[in-house]
């Protein structure tokens, strides 16, 4: 049995709206929860909750999923969840000061904040295709 986060009797459909939830909370947590979890960084010195906020389920989807959609729906969901990773990333390996960390952190953002709207779009356009 694979390992992915739907199963092949899921249609497309369901495939994209799993994708759009999924990329919608991680995009929630990531850039509303930033105040949050960058005090508790700061006042705590602790990296065990960027786990919880950067967890996402888009590894769990199989390459034959995806396949089933256009090149612009999989560059954007790349483009997202690579940032997202790359955020995460960052803050579970820096060893810089809060202050530099929130720095570096605006540029995540800023990117995701740039890239996120694309991607729904391109999601909402795919599933309207179905």
């Amino acid at each position: 049995m694979e390992d992915n986060l739907v199963s092949k009797n899921n249609n497309p459909k369901n495939i994209l709206l799993l994708l759009q939830l999924d990329a919608k909370n991680v995009y929630q947590r990531v850039v509303e929860w930033f105040p949050t979890y960058m005090a508790v960084f700061a006042a705590q010195r602790t990296r065990q909750h960027f786990g919880e906020v950067f967890f996402h389920r888009y590894h769990s989807i199989g390459i034959d999923d995806l396949k089933m959609f256009s090149e612009e729906v999989i560059i954007a969901l790349d483009q997202f969840y690579q940032t997202v990773d790359e955020m995460g990333r960052y803050l579970k390996t820096t060893e810089d000061m809060p202050v530099s960390a929130q720095d570096q952190c605006q540029k995540y953002l800023a990117k995701l904040k740039s890239i996120y709207p694309m991607l729904e779009l391109y999601l909402n356009a795919e599933k309207a295709k179905f």
